[in-house]
């Protein structure tokens, strides 16, 4: 009885690893659902920092406290969508006093507006990225692709540099 029982759950663990489940692609991003307006807005009265790093791109930026609670507002409370071809820009980090509280990649091609908010690396929700948060980032980040030269850092340093002296 014991031996048709282990073959039984044998056979049942072998089926389930011949037959995984479809997680984390784009296309399957079309049925998920919008992140809720009130967890959007728990974001907004916990979160205090927000780091923004670029996938393609040797840059990333920080945001805190008023910035921080900018960048949240960006997003709309409306369910998104993406096309199957779309690639994040960036990956959104939500934390409160140095602790990771939420993260979501960012899409900012024309169709392709979206922040898909993860867990465990696996996409949970899809919210709309207003036009307010397209413009903001493609302003910040820049195109896919495209990646900055020493030069442009050395630059973009001194440019930061010389805001701190006049400030």
């Amino acid at each position: 009885m014991k031996g048709s029982f282990y073959v039984i759950v044998l056979a049942l663990a072998f089926l389930q690893c011949q037959n995984p489940k479809k997680q984390g692609s784009s296309s399957s991003e079309g049925e998920l659902g919008m992140y809720p307006k009130d967890s959007l807005e728990w974001l907004l009265l916990n979160v205090n920092e927000v780091d923004v790093i670029g996938y393609d791109i040797q840059m990333s930026m920080n945001f805190s406290d008023k910035s921080a609670s900018y960048i949240i507002k960006l997003i709309n409370a409306d369910r998104g969508q993406i096309a199957d071809t779309c690639r994040p820009l960036a990956r959104l980090v939500f934390m409160a006093n140095g602790t990771i509280l939420k993260e979501a990649d960012l899409y900012t091609d024309p169709n392709c507006r979206a922040v898909v908010f993860m867990d465990d690396n696996r996409p949970t929700h899809i919210n709309v990225l207003s036009d307010a948060g397209v413009q903001f980032f493609q302003r910040f980040l820049p195109a896919k692709g495209m990646k900055y030269t020493e030069e442009d850092i050395r630059r973009l340093e001194e440019q930061a540099k010389e805001k701190e002296k006049k400030q």
